[in-house]
């Protein structure tokens, strides 16, 4: 399964983008001028919506916003890597895999 999304706003603009890869999440990013808004909430959704009974990601130590909005959307912490991951070999970093498991919660 794969896919992505974005969420746009009243002007047409892009206010972010989500890309699904084979049950991973590989990108999820919203304009820093959108946050708070919920495009992140909806971004993630939309993609947890088009994946299969577990998706994963991976969230950058010290990004402490894109943590919280998967904790909040049900992901948990697996594991903590250090070194060079994937999509940032280029230098070494920390990254939390997170993962989350069954059919996405209720809107609340």
């Amino acid at each position: 399964m794969g896919g992505g999304g974005s969420a746009r706003r009243g002007s047409g603009a892009v206010a972010g983008f989500v890309a699904l890869a084979e049950d991973e999440i590989t990108w999820l990013y919203v304009d820093p001028a959108r946050y708070g808004r919920g495009a992140g909430t909806a971004l993630l959704r939309h993609a947890l919506a088009h994946g299969g009974p577990r998706v994963e990601t991976t969230v950058l130590a010290g990004n402490e916003r894109a943590l919280s909005l998967y904790l909040r959307e049900g992901f948990a912490v697996v594991e903590t890597r250090e070194g060079r991951l994937a999509g940032n070999e280029a230098f070494p970093a920390t990254g939390h895999i997170l993962e989350r498991r069954g059919p996405l919660r209720s809107p609340e």
